[in-house]
């Protein structure tokens, strides 16, 4: 695989593929998208690492589902209409936070590059301080 092609969303392909490659850890990943899920689950293929991909869109969710597997399991947050704003984003927070699985595991990557912007915004703090 091409891990450095040219996507102008991919730009954080060269620093995910550093991060993954000196870690042993999980991963979890808030959005789904060509320059990463893929990306990281072809990273940590034949190790015992589990990814974890959380989505509020159903239709790009489903693009990438078929993917699921033992070690990679996807998760759909209903955020409602989507809208870029804080009851949006507070409902991704609470999906992490109520989810049992979820604070059932331990994270050593945690990549967060999902929209609307609010959600992403609320998920950095989540993760800034736990």
């Amino acid at each position: 695989m091409n891990y450095l092609q040219k996507d102008p969303y991919g730009t954080h392909r060269p620093f995910l593929i550093e991060l993954i490659k000196h870690t042993t850890g999980n991963i979890i990943e808030f959005g789904c998208g060509n320059s990463s899920t893929i990306l990281i689950k072809d990273l940590i293929k034949n190790t015992d690492r589990i990814l974890i991909s959380l989505e509020s869109n159903l239709e790009w969710l489903n693009k990438f589902k078929g993917l699921e597997d033992n070690n990679h399991k996807f998760f759909y947050i209903d955020s409602g209409n989507n809208n870029d704003n804080d009851e949006t984003g507070k409902k991704w927070v609470d999906f992490v936070k109520n989810n049992k699985i979820l604070n059932n595991l331990d994270f050593e990557v945690c990549f967060i590059d999902q929209s609307p912007w609010t959600e992403t915004i609320k998920c950095i703090i989540l993760y800034t301080f736990i």
